[in-house]
């Protein structure tokens, strides 16, 4: 009877705990008590690379998602400018005696010695006057490198071979003419004198736009404004004339 007395009570005070058990002692009441171990792996659930399977090598590849594509960077490339210099060119010598340059070269020494330096022959044919070391001024260099002539200096021989007036009266070597230029009209007579120049074979025209500023002062004529290499070619006493035509 006292047995089941007792296990009675403890019933009751099972249903009066809410089915918890009181009183308990030792590893039972620690269990209860600590917190759980941690468990593998993310807490929120999520697995680690580790538990992540690598895809077998077989695997088809997913084209539903396109590729990355770069996208243009909307702004114009950087441009470099071609400068336009020329190459440099190196110091050809040449012999004044035989005026030895290349092609499209003449010699120049401005001290008239036995060696000068090629330069570039210009690639007009207006007035540019050069002084030869004949002592022919020479249309310009193209005209000189033209006749195999070495170049003193540019401008005109100041003392060059003098020539005396008049068709056919010239006394200049062969293939230069007597350029009859007057300094001004005072000087326009029959028996003026001039310097021997070497002329291209047709006189160029002149630039456009441009009027002949030279006049011819003795002789008759409709039209005694010319260019310079016209008068001289045929010979003219002439002079520059601001005023012409």
């Amino acid at each position: 009877m006292a047995r089941r007395a007792w296990l009675t009570l403890g019933l009751l005070a099972c249903i009066s705990c809410s089915g918890s058990v009181v009183g308990m002692e030792g590893t039972d009441a620690r269990m209860q008590t600590e917190v759980p171990p941690p468990q593998r792996g993310m807490t929120d659930g999520s697995t680690t690379a580790e538990d992540v399977a690598p895809p077998p090598v077989d695997a088809g590849v997913d084209v539903s998602r396109p590729a990355d594509v770069a996208m243009p960077v909307d702004r114009q490339p950087d441009l470099v400018n071609v400068v336009d210099a020329q190459p440099d060119v190196g110091v050809v010598r040449c012999m004044v005696a035989t005026a030895n340059c290349p092609d499209g070269m003449y010699c120049l020494s401005p001290n008239c010695g036995v060696n000068g330096t090629c330069q570039p022959v210009p690639a007009n044919v207006q007035q540019a006057p050069v002084c030869g070391c004949d002592r022919i001024t020479y249309w310009n260099a193209g005209v000189a490198a033209a006749n195999s002539a070495s170049v003193r200096v540019d401008g005109a021989c100041p003392a060059g071979v003098a020539c005396g007036a008049g068709i056919g009266a010239a006394t200049c070597p062969a293939g230069a003419i007597c350029n009859l230029e007057q300094a001004t009209d005072a000087t326009c007579n029959q028996n003026a004198t001039g310097r021997c120049w070497t002329l291209p074979a047709a006189c160029p025209a002149l630039p456009a736009g441009t009027m002949p500023t030279t006049r011819r002062c003795v002789g008759g004529g409709n039209n005694p404004c010319l260019p310079a290499c016209e008068l001289i070619q045929a010979g003219r006493i002439y002079f520059t004339d601001p005023t012409c035509p």
